[in-house]
């Protein structure tokens, strides 16, 4: 598995790629809650995912929440099956 990593591919896209996990996820966050806060993301790819946990999911609906109140719309595409059962199961689907 490859190390988590936060690419801005055009304007408004980002895609996160790798391993995203408890110890991936602080360093990942950082990164995009600054993007966030510029105004720079409207859409996350997860289709370079290769893994994901909670800690994955949870900084998804951070993420979801932070837009929602910078008055921004986010999208959240391409979800791992794994991470779409994990919110799925938690009740949290329709939250990213």
């Amino acid at each position: 598995m490859s190390t988590a990593r936060l690419v801005v591919k055009g304007e408004g896209v980002v895609n996160l790629s790798g391993a995203l996990n408890f110890s991936s996820t602080p360093d990942i966050w950082l990164q995009l809650k600054a993007l966030l806060e510029q105004g720079g993301v409207e859409q996350i790819s997860l289709s370079g995912v290769e893994s994901s946990n909670s800690a994955a999911l949870a900084m998804l609906i951070e993420a979801k929440a932070m837009a929602k109140r910078l008055d921004r719309s986010l999208q959240i595409t391409d979800l791992p099956e794994g991470l779409r059962d994990l919110a799925n199961i938690s009740n949290a689907l329709e939250l990213i």
